[in-house]
């Protein structure tokens, strides 16, 4: 199974993976006519992430808004940490 299989599989637009989860559309293009690919375990989460959607979009309980608040909290811990890192190597 590939991204686009998967992805499908969860009956998820190349607009909804951008939406939902921040991925820039013109990478979901890429992969889904092939002409650029995500290194094997970055396909492999990415294809785990569809299928567990897939399953609560079944069991009724997939809640997009709740997962794309999830990613933007990550991005900016992320960011937040980098600020901090980058704080404390201008004060050595």
């Amino acid at each position: 199974m590939d991204i686009k299989q998967a992805r499908e599989l969860a009956g998820l637009s190349r607009a909804d993976l951008t939406r939902i989860l921040g991925i820039p559309s013109t990478t979901i293009d890429g992969w889904d006519y092939y002409h650029r690919l995500p290194p094997v375990w970055c396909e492999r989460l990415l294809i785990k992430e569809f299928l567990e959607i897939a399953k609560e979009k079944e069991k009724g309980t997939f809640n997009p808004v709740a997962r794309s608040i999830d990613i933007k909290k990550a991005q900016i811990e992320r960011d937040l940490l980098k600020l901090k890192q980058a704080s404390e190597k201008k004060d050595e």
